[in-house]
């Protein structure tokens, strides 16, 4: 149990780090089964600041891992990270993967969506609001939080 009290998963072999980590994992593989997801990438890196040096200093890359990143069918693609709750380190992530999603061609062409289980539904995290296959919440664009 870590210390936000949430016990670690093994599905297929991969760790998760919290059940609703896996149970998503499970959500998304019954999709890939019903052929509308083509690949299912779990726990990938992506780069949010390149490493620097200022006043003789090396300051390391600032990377961002979500739960998944999830290609479909017809080609579209979408990151999800499964949270129970937030952390300041976490939502300044999000924050910054936002910005760039406007600057950035490449991060604008991959959303990334939180993600959270509430009374058996797969809600988007700052919303409230039931997400679809899409990744993005019915009647609601994703929060600028």
């Amino acid at each position: 149990m870590s210390k936000y009290k949430s016990v670690k998963t093994v599905i297929d072999g991969i760790k998760f780090d919290s059940k609703a980590e896996g149970e998503f994992y499970l959500y998304l593989r019954r999709k890939e089964d019903k052929g509308e997801i083509a690949l299912i990438g779990v726990h990938p890196k992506v780069r949010l600041q390149d490493k620097f040096s200022l006043a003789g200093k090396t300051y390391p890359a600032i990377t961002y891992a979500p739960d998944f990143h999830v290609e479909f069918v017809d080609g579209r693609e979408l990151y999800f990270d499964v949270k129970g709750m937030s952390t300041p380190v976490a939502l300044l992530k999000y924050k910054m993967y936002m910005h760039l999603q406007y600057t950035r061609p490449e991060f604008a062409r991959v959303p990334l969506l939180w993600v959270k289980l509430e009374r058996g539904l797969w809600m988007d995290y700052f919303s409230g609001k039931p997400i679809n296959l899409d990744g993005e919440c019915d009647g609601h664009e994703r929060g600028t939080h």
